[in-house]
């Protein structure tokens, strides 16, 4: 075989491999094109499909997903309001008015309340209503009533009583104190549930609003100077029981709201975790419950909520 030959024969077996180098260029360029396609469909489809069925099947309170939704997004999502209710509307006709004189209404105001309140906390929504009603410090309720379903959802929840939503979206229970009269008031939405007597601080009150940070039962023990409950607020302060009845009814403490046990061991129940306190003029309107909320739990049911490990030391 001549020069000539050699050469040709170099060149074409050169431009062979420059041949299957760009085949394989090519080939590897598809296969990452459609790996990246397959990603893309794989990841939307775990989202659309996978996930929202995981949000929406992990609870032990399963209901008919036909039932319209409860929204508490427009707490956070003001701009979706509109559509939210419109869309509740749609689904579920009319919801039904509260009555703050039955008590298994104002059971659902409270977890209600709860479910908003530990969102704001967690930035999600509880898995279940047993969730919320774990140990200490974790007790954002003490009890899941009977007759309340739950369902979770990715943005939204639904909590029905007996299979119908309750209309009360945005409004919440809170506690008003009214210090010039030495009233406190669970209320919702300007209509008062229950009035309990208070005594108030000796140099007027430490502030104008507060929130429930904790819940406790027996705080620093049996007989101790703070009752049997304790409602925990900011600064050291608390509601909470007392051994000196005669003293409700008066300015004497250095800041607390002194209860008589017996209805502070009332109040407690319906006092979630987070639960807004406003400090007010004038008096309370009057009772919706002329006797006062009934007392619904014992000292043996609530062992998980005390805390025998601290040793308080609010104001009095």
């Amino acid at each position: 075989m001549n020069k000539a030959q050699n050469r040709y024969m170099r060149v074409r077996k050169a431009k062979s491999q420059a041949k299957q180098k760009q085949s394989s260029r090519r080939l590897l360029a598809l296969l990452i094109f459609f790996s990246c396609l397959f990603l893309m469909y794989t990841a939307f489809v775990l989202e659309r499909y996978f996930f929202h069925f995981t949000d929406m099947f992990t609870e032990e309170n399963a209901i008919d997903a036909s039932t319209a939704i409860h929204d508490s997004t427009p707490m956070y999502k003001k701009e979706n309001a509109s559509q939210q209710e419109s869309n509740i509307a749609q689904k579920d006709g009319a919801l039904l008015p509260v009555d703050v004189t039955n008590l298994k209404h104002i059971e659902w105001l409270v977890v209600n309340s709860a479910i908003v309140h530990f969102y704001q906390a967690k930035k999600r929504y509880p898995v279940s209503l047993e969730e919320l009603a774990s140990p200490y410090p974790n007790n954002w309720i003490s009890y899941v009533p009977k007759g309340i379903t739950y369902k979770r959802m990715s943005q939204s929840y639904t909590l029905l009583l007996a299979g119908t939503p309750l209309d009360a979206r945005k409004e919440l229970v809170e506690i008003l104190v009214y210090p010039s009269v030495h009233k406190l008031a669970l209320s919702f939405h300007g209509r008062t549930i229950a009035v309990y007597s208070i005594a108030t601080g000796k140099k007027g009150m430490p502030f104008s609003a507060s929130y429930v940070t904790e819940r406790v039962v027996e705080p620093n023990g049996p007989g101790s100077p703070f009752g049997t409950r304790g409602i925990v607020l900011e600064q050291e302060i608390a509601l909470h029981g007392t051994n000196k009845p005669s003293s409700v009814g008066r300015s004497v403490s250095a800041g607390c709201f002194r209860l008589l046990n017996h209805h502070i061991e009332e109040l407690y129940p319906f006092v979630p975790k987070g639960t807004p306190l406003k400090v007010l003029d004038g008096a309370p309107a009057a009772s919706s419950l002329s006797e006062g909320i009934p007392l619904v739990l014992t000292r043996k049911s609530l062992e998980s909520e005390k805390n025998p490990g601290v040793r308080y030391k609010w104001r009095g």
